[in-house]
């Protein structure tokens, strides 16, 4: 009899590496299609996903730590629903702001680099000079996108037709304009350094306007951060002064569902403020 619990671990021990691994691709799967649109936007915008796998994992250990430890170990089940969804939008707000971010110095770096071009067309360098020039001296990810031109042009695709991919890729407003300037000079002719000169300073403009928006929204942002964490701060100092009564919010079924109620509350709180300051360009 003292050999069974022996070797039933031997038989766990050997039977879960074989379910690991079907459980492991089946979470990847669900995982993957959760954020697969969110996937193709960061591809687009040449994010790195080489790491997203892994941590998709990581966000899955998260959602069953969350579901054991509240759950069947504290039996918190209204407080447990509720972390349960925080935990699972987490991935899709860390990933759209990356987008938002990376969208934004986009927009800045080619500002400065359709300056630098506009030099050098009125040095007299040629059209594909200046695209050269500005691959090699564009930051990063700005350079990415210049220098698929360059390799766009080496492999004989129309310049017209390399722009429009990136621009229909990237989706975005200062790109766009930039690339109809350059397509619409190759088409009509034209001098093309008073046209940019124009473009930059119009992009310039653009980007003074909206980065005075974003500095008047901080203070927004900062006022909607800091009544997100207010709730639980105050839950924390009501517990350092009433340990008791505090502990009834967790103990109790009427306790755990206005804590879970307090919780959705506080999160539709959170995107409703959000949507009110941000401001997309």
């Amino acid at each position: 009899m003292s050999l069974y619990p022996l070797l039933s671990t031997i038989c766990f021990a050997l039977a879960a590496p074989l379910l690991a691994r079907p459980l492991l691709a089946l979470w990847d799967a669900v995982a993957g299609a959760q954020v697969a649109d969110i996937r193709t936007l960061l591809r687009q915008l040449h994010v790195s996903t080489h790491h997203l796998q892994r941590y998709l994992r990581l966000w899955g250990v998260c959602l069953l730590a969350v579901f054991i430890v509240l759950g069947p170990l504290l039996r918190i089940w209204p407080f447990m629903v509720a972390m349960l969804f925080l935990v699972y939008q987490a991935p899709s707000l860390i990933l759209t702001y990356q987008i938002r971010r990376r969208r934004t110095l986009l927009r800045d770096q080619l500002v400065t680099v359709i300056s630098s071009m506009s030099n050098s067309i009125k040095a007299g360098l040629t059209l594909d000079d200046a695209l050269e020039i500005a691959a090699r001296k564009a930051e990063e990810p700005l350079a990415i996108e210049f220098r698929q031109i360059i390799d766009d042009r080496e492999n004989n695709l129309s310049l017209e037709d390399s722009l429009t991919r990136i621009k229909n890729r990237l989706n975005l407003p200062s790109f766009s304009l930039f690339a109809i300037a350059l397509i619409v000079n190759k088409d009509k002719g034209g001098k093309l350094g008073p046209s940019l000169d124009r473009l930059f300073h119009s992009l310039q403009e653009n980007q003074r306007l909206e980065r005075k928006l974003e500095a008047d929204t901080a203070t927004g942002q900062m006022v909607i951060n800091i009544l997100t964490a207010f709730p639980a701060v105050f839950l924390v100092l009501s517990f350092l002064m009433n340990r008791t009564g505090t502990m009834l919010m967790f103990s109790t079924f009427l306790g755990q569902m206005i804590l879970a109620a307090s919780i959705f509350i506080v999160y539709i709180g959170y995107r409703i403020g959000q949507r009110i300051v941000r401001i997309d360009f």
